[in-house]
């Protein structure tokens, strides 16, 4: 409500930031509405895809979108595949105590930092970003381990929203990129950085269950977070590895956009660099599982021993003998 009030308030050269707000929050009201059925009714996972496309067009139509070629065609093809991306990978990390609700808002104060080392003015969308910042934190204090709360597909389709749609304006079309080229691919670096995270559980997960010949849709216990606590740590302390990756994430994309105008490419290499560490990691994790679960003995299943032991049943010869003979007299 306070960022539909703050709208009126733009001066009338800023009519296009007012549709962007306008079309953001239609797709955050859309994706909590989505996510609200599908907690009430377990609506199927083609219901979910639905409303998610309407989200990117929802964006798109209202000048919300990732500006990375000059085609029209591929920006829609890059934001149709971002922001269902997100929308289904802070969904698929709300898995743990605490895990979405701490990842989502690091990048917020990424995305936040991002605004001011840019010198942008988006007041409106400052205020935005703090009342969600602020939700997320007061949600935190009860989702911690031990959780008391939890955030279920409303509060994570209404994220996936959120964050697909600010980190379109400010993180893959922040002013300090360059825009040369049919493909820019150095506008990948920022938000590689700031979301590595639920890209890396995302792709993990989707690749080994269709590797599977599962659906990527469906639930399961093979996510990254599951695989650290298979490795040997508690769920605190899995939430705690994620919160540190979190906040270096945070401080290197300061670190991208204050020398990006210098050296774009070498960013670009370094954002690409940081995920491939974190990735195979992970896989690491997964690898050293796999031997964990294979070099288990299987044990050969012994007879069970009846409660009652059987009567033993003799039998007896019915066939009846000779009458001895009487000796003659």
């Amino acid at each position: 409500m306070t960022a539909c009030a703050g709208a009126f308030f733009l001066p009338s050269s800023e009519w296009i930031v007012s549709n962007q707000l306008a079309g953001l929050l239609g797709a955050t009201t859309l994706g909590f509405l989505v996510g609200l059925l599908d907690d009430v009714f377990e609506m199927n996972a083609w219901f979910k895809f639905v409303g998610q496309f309407a989200c990117v067009n929802i964006l798109f139509f209202s000048g919300v979108f990732i500006e990375i070629s000059s085609l029209t065609s591929i920006n829609y093809l890059f934001t149709s595949f971002w922001v269902i991306g997100i929308m289904n990978s802070i969904n698929m990390l709300d898995n743990m105590d605490g895990i979405t609700g701490t990842i989502s808002s690091a990048i917020i104060v990424a995305t936040m930092i991002v605004m001011v080392l840019t010198g942008g003015s988006f007041g409106i969308y400052m205020l935005l970003m703090t009342g969600v910042l602020g939700a997320l934190l007061g949600f935190l204090y009860y989702n911690w381990n031990p959780a008391k709360l939890y955030m279920g597909d409303t509060g994570s389709q209404f994220l996936g929203a959120f964050l697909a749609g600010i980190s379109m304006l400010f993180l893959w079309n922040a002013a300090v990129v360059p825009t040369e080229g049919l493909i820019q691919w150095n506008k990948i670096a920022l938000p590689l950085v700031v979301f590595v995270l639920p890209i890396i559980d995302t792709l993990t997960v989707t690749i080994r269950r269709i590797a599977r010949g599962q659906s990527p849709f469906v639930g399961g216990r093979d996510h990254t977070t599951h695989n650290l606590a298979v490795w040997g740590l508690k769920d605190y302390q899995v939430t705690l590895t994620f919160t540190i990756i979190s906040l270096i994430s945070v401080v290197l994309g300061a670190l991208m956009v204050s020398f990006f105008s210098q050296a774009p490419a070498l960013c670009l290499t370094g954002s690409v660099t940081y995920f491939a560490i974190l990735f195979g990691g992970i896989q690491m994790v997964y690898k050293v599982n796999a031997e964990k679960r294979a070099a288990q003995p299987t044990t050969a299943l012994k007879p069970i021993k009846p409660a009652i032991e059987p009567i033993p049943i003799r039998v007896f010869n019915t066939v009846a003998r000779p009458a001895p003979m009487k000796k003659a007299k």
